[in-house]
């Protein structure tokens, strides 16, 4: 115990012992008891600060941070480019990092800041220190290369601008050159100026006796300062608000008579720009209210201000530094103070800091921010958007950041060694207002171990399936290592439990359960049952999948588990009813909670495919003819696998039938080869071939013609649907696995101790057998045992109400937005089921780049490639639906983006009659620039009233308001369809939409809502971002057809829905504004339209088929 108790707890201990013998007045039981309960509770709170999974000891803490941790993210290479930002977010910088002559004479020869950050060292337990540069090392911005490489990082995670730190002292400049190698670069970055306007001394290194430069503010200069920093506001890539350019000030209360010299300078400012700048002060230093200066405003600048009246944690912590005398504060109170704090009668300009640690510069007496996580900080991030989103400066949302690459403070972004880009990465997420993945949808994976076995490979082919095809966040717990182990970590990251217990005992493990509280988790095979009650006591929801067949839970003692799983999980499920009926055998009747049980196979996870040249490759290796019958079996080769049982039944039929060979594929049990060593040197092994393990066993069953089971206990093995995935038919012993109810539809059961039937079985299989059988085994395995259906039963169990969500996207020469596409598509936060990618014969390097994408992501892409263009978007489309196997499916056009949150909001709406939801959008051009944030310009001409908020309605009546006359829904990115709804309609229309140049989807949407029972529901909100085009359409004839298209719309409407659905007088006020528009009315002549002209050629566009009329084919 005392080994938790800080070292200040300790002595507070002694004093009062002392206090004791001394006699004091207070009863020593009373005060014992109050001793103790102090030193609890302080020693939870040190426990709950330093969270034991931190080093206990300054040695280890360096080496623990001296490495990639588990929040450690890489570079996201295949991001999009192109995004939408929320806010401007613009980040200090300190241009510190390059010698020059002042430093090297105050600090010693070939200064920079990097020997500042060397010095820094952890305190305390937890202490994030040293922190170590990654990617760009310990560079020089006296290399311009150094600068582009800050730019393009920076640009990546949405930091549009830096707020460069200028020095002016009386005429004299310090560190500009990497400022003026920024402004000569030919960067896609912005920039501004802070006037950091102080006395450089000692101070940053805990010394402020000397003063090493000063600042005199003297009149003969001012003409020389206004006209330096005007030639930087002057720069075309200076950052503007509003047409201004932004100029910030360090600390505004240092300047003689204040208020009058920034009147003089903004006038004289405006004279030389041509344009007045916005003069904006730093909150520090007690100095909060630019109305006293006459300014435009403030910007935060933590820790300045936010900390002023937090509070110290440093009696929480565990001291490493007896000579520590720093000052700790609490990260997330820091972040709370801002985002609680009411907004002031000024305009303010938030400011967030990644991390603050200046240990490295005043060496243990220093400010910490502690505790700093990319989660908290990029809470903290979009807080602050959201702010500057609700109070914009001067229109404009902006947001600070303090500090692109404050090293030696601890403020920075730029990548490091323990986290990498994971700041980089949380400052896309806020920015760009993706979902973080800690905010995703989460699952804890259980398994028992990291070996090459069946229940390991299950567990790590799910994990596969939740993070590279559904898109979850996973992390996965094995109570024990293993082979397996990497490959467990290259899909999500794994704790051991052996691991995490000898590192900080059960309290480490609680610390890690704590971070999945309140979610989901699913633990796999019977050994893990132990573990379902702890889970369960952390909140989390638990499904208990079970294998083990009633021998194995005997022999491995496993009763206790069963009781445990029986008696906490949510769900237990079973792959058969024998595994069932033997869980429940150990069971006391009156507790067994059946409702709570199901039989849910598993599937097939291996990818096997019938290959006729693996077929006859394996066979010449082997040396085994192309007429002989060959029977196969795998797995690891050990009592339970009865490969004994294997062995003889092929010594027996070998010595009787030349023709026939035997396959084992797996690794040989040790105990196996003693006990049968003298049958293995006695058979054929011309004819009884054992290979070993192999991870090409598609070439394996190819060679074969059926498979022979030998397992005396084998819960439902993979390796039968496997099989059956080729063709193969099926041998096994009655009762020894869960296929019994099956089998018999798809091969031949025996009893194991009849070795004559066994045999007739086997060749009769094999003489047997038929084209149609074979390819009734294959549709089985293929329609009724796919591997992600059956995970995503799972992830039902957990969340019922999880919507089944097919996305297809339709592309055709875009492979320019491919990344932004599906990266919007990736970022979802509801788990998506599958990604359908159709390529319409693209010309460009569409198919190389989706490749390349999905790969980067590491997410799964069924990309399905057109050798001839289809001519029509809507055949792609109907391709897409005949692949989809979701309830709910999204065609998200290939140009278009979407927020995270457009899924989960979208299925939110459906409800029983629901055949389709929608949300408003925001466009973009051709080129990605903001052209509006919604179509609520456009709604009044529709109906302003309806548009105006969400709404659910039923289909008839959603026509009437808004389809019937115009068409109001105006990007079918923006739609989630019933899936089985849409078919239908698609079905019905096919040879109308293949005529259909310009309105096929507003026909659709009639189609589709005309059903019985019908509804439709709008999220007022826009989720969606439609990319518009601009198109020339030359030719009165082209606009005579597409009026035509729309008047069809019309007469449509009136068929389906009834004479009442529109007014007479509505159509053709509307048809007569069409044909002014497209001047039909006028001398003929090519007429060219514009989507962005005005908001009559915006009712154009958006109505030419619902602003899909543009082809997206050939």
């Amino acid at each position: 115990m005392r080994k938790l108790i800080p070292v200040v707890v300790q002595k507070r201990y002694a004093r009062l012992r002392r206090k004791l013998r001394q006699g004091a007045a207070t009863t020593m039981r009373g005060c014992a008891r109050r001793l103790n309960a102090r030193a609890a509770h302080m020693a939870e709170r040190s426990t709950r600060r330093s969270s034991l999974r931190y080093p206990a000891s300054m040695a280890e803490s360096i080496r623990h941070f001296a490495n990639p941790g588990d929040a450690f993210e890489a570079r996201l290479d295949d991001a999009p480019r192109e995004f939408q930002r929320l806010a401007r977010t613009i980040a200090f910088y300190l241009p510190q990092f390059h010698a020059f002559e002042e430093n090297n004479r105050w600090w010693g020869e070939g200064f920079t800041e990097w020997r500042n950050v060397s010095r820094g060292a952890p305190r305390f337990r937890g202490h994030y220190q040293p922190r170590i540069p990654r990617d760009l090392g310990c560079y020089d911005l006296d290399n311009p290369e150094v600068i582009r490489a800050q730019c393009e990082l920076a640009a990546d995670a949405g930091i549009e601008a830096f707020c460069f730190y200028y020095y002016w002292f009386d005429g004299k400049r310090l560190m500009d050159k990497p400022l003026d190698a920024f402004c000569e670069m030919d960067v896609e970055q912005d920039f501004c100026i802070m006037w950091a306007n102080e006395n450089w001394t000692r101070t940053w290194d805990g010394f402020d006796s000397e003063v090493l430069i000063e600042q005199h503010y003297r009149d003969e200069d001012e003409a020389a300062f206004i006209a330096d920093t005007a030639r930087y506001m002057a720069h075309e890539r200076y950052v503007k608000v509003a047409g201004r350019p932004l100029f910030l000030l360090y600390r505004p209360g240092l300047l003689p008579d204040a208020r009058n010299t920034l009147s003089r300078w903004r006038e004289r400012w405006t004279e030389a720009l041509g344009m007045e700048p916005w003069i904006l002060m730093v909150q520090g230093f007690g100095d909060t209210d630019p109305r006293v200066y006459g300014l435009d405003g403030a910007v935060e600048f933590p820790p300045h201000k936010l900390c002023e009246n937090l509070p110290n944690i440093n009696r929480e912590l565990e001291i490493f530094d007896e000579r520590f005398t720093g000052n700790v504060r609490d990260y997330e109170a820091v972040v709370a103070t801002s985002l609680n704090e009411a907004p002031p009668a000024w305009p303010l300009v938030k400011t967030v800091v990644p991390h603050w640690d200046n240990d490295a510069r005043r060496e243990g007496r220093g400010l910490t921010l502690h505790g700093s996580t990319p989660e908290n900080y990029e809470r903290w991030l979009k807080g602050a958007i959201d702010y500057a989103n609700r109070h914009p400066f001067a229109g404009e949302s902006l947001v600070f950041i303090n500090a692109w690459n404050e090293w030696a403070e601890g403020a920075y972004l730029e990548p490091d060694v323990h986290y990498g880009h994971a700041y980089l990465n949380a400052t896309r997420r806020a920015v760009s207002g993706m979902v973080s993945p800690a905010k995703s949808t989460r699952i804890l994976l259980v398994g028992h171990d990291a070996y090459r076995h069946g229940a390991q490979m299950l567990l790590l082919n799910i994990a596969t399936v939740f993070r590279r095809q559904f898109g979850m966040e996973v992390t996965i717990l094995l109570k024990g290592g293993g082979p397996l182990l990497q490959a467990y970590r290259a899909v999500a990251r794994t704790e051991v439990l052996e691991t995490l217990l000898a590192r900080g005992g059960e309290a480490a493990l609680d610390a890690f359960l704590a971070e999945h509280r309140d979610g989901m988790a699913i633990c796999n095979t019977t050994v893990t049952g132990d573990l379902v009650p702890r889970l369960k006591r952390q909140g989390l929801s638990v499904v208990s999948l079970v294998h083990e067949m009633p021998a194995l839970v005997r022999e491995y003692a496993l009763e206790k588990e069963v009781a445990a799983i029986n008696g906490s999980a949510d769900h237990v499920v079973f792959a058969s009813s024998v595994v069932q009926d033997g869980f429940n055998g150990f069971c006391d009747a009156d507790a067994i909670a059946h409702a709570r049980q199901l039989i849910r196979p598993q599937g097939s996870y291996k990818a096997i495919a019938w290959n006729s040249e693996a077929r006859q490759r394996i066979r010449r290796e082997l040396g085994i003819g192309d007429d002989a019958r060959v029977i196969v079996n795998v797995g690891y080769a050990d009592l339970r696998k009865g490969f004994d049982l294997f062995m003889q039944s092929a010594i027996r039929l070998t010595q009787a039938h030349p023709d026939l060979h035997f396959i084992w594929a797996g690794a040989l049990a040790p105990d196996m080869e003693r006990w049968l060593a003298s049958d293995l040197e006695a058979c054929d092994r011309e004819r009884i071939h054992l290979v070993g393990f192999t991870d090409a066993m598609s070439d394996y069953y190819s060679a074969s013609d059926c498979l022979f089971l030998s397992s005396r206990e084998d819960p439902y093995p993979s390796v039968v649907l496997e099989a059956m995935d080729v063709g193969l038919p099926v041998v096994l012993f009655r009762g020894a696995t869960g296929f019994e109810s099956m089998i018999d539809e798809f091969g031949t059961r025996v009893e194991r101790t009849d070795t004559e039937a066994l045999d007739r079985a086997l060749l009769a299989a094999i003489d047997g057998d038929s084209d149609e059988a074979a390819a009734h085994r294959m549709h089985h395995v293929r329609e009724r045992a796919r591997f992600d259906d059956y995970c995503f039963d799972l992830l039902k169990l957990l969340v019922p109400d999880m919507p089944k969500i097919s996305v297809v996207v339709p592309n055709y020469n875009y492979a320019h937005y491919m990344s932004g596409r599906l990266g919007s598509v990736f970022a979802q936060q509801q788990p998506v089921f599958e990604v359908l990618v159709l390529d319409d014969a693209s010309s460009d390097d569409s198919v190389a780049e989706i490749r390349r994408i999905a790969a980067g992501a590491e997410r799964h892409v069924r990309l399905v490639v057109n050798d001839e263009n289809s001519g029509n978007v809507f055949r792609q489309w109907r391709k897409g639906l005949s692949l989809a196997r979701g309830e709910l499916v999204w065609i998200a056009e290939a140009d278009d983006l979407a927020a995270p949150d457009f899924l989960t909001a979208s299925a939110a709406g459906f409800a029983s009659g629901t055949v389709m939801s929608f949300t408003d959008s925001a466009q973009i051009d051709a080129g990605g620039r903001h052209l509006a944030d919604s179509y609520d310009y456009y709604y009044p001409s529709i109906d302003a009233a309806l548009f105006a908020a969400d709404f659910d309605l039923p289909g008839r009546e959603f026509v009437a308001r808004a389809l019937s006359v115009r068409n109001g829904i105006l990007n079918a990115s923006a739609v989630l369809w019933r899936r089985e709804t849409l078919v239908a309609s698609i079905m019905r229309l096919a040879d109308e939409l293949a005529e259909a140049r310009l309105v096929g989807d507003w026909l659709l949407y009639l189609d589709v809502l005309a059903g019985d029972g019908a509804r439709i529901s709008y999220l007022n909100r826009s989720l969606n971002t439609h990319r518009r085009h601009d198109r020339s359409v030359t030719g009165s004839l082209d606009h005579e057809r597409h009026l035509d298209e729309i008047m069809s719309m019309h007469e449509r409407a009136l068929v389906l829905f009834g004479e009442d659905i529109s007014d007479a007088g509505k159509r053709a006020d509307y048809v007569a504004e069409l044909r002014r528009q497209f001047g039909l009315d006028a001398e003929a002549g090519a007429v060219r339209v514009s989507e962005q002209d005005d908001a009559a050629n915006d009712a154009y566009a958006a109505n030419g088929g619902g602003a899909e009329g543009r082809d997206r084919a050939a």
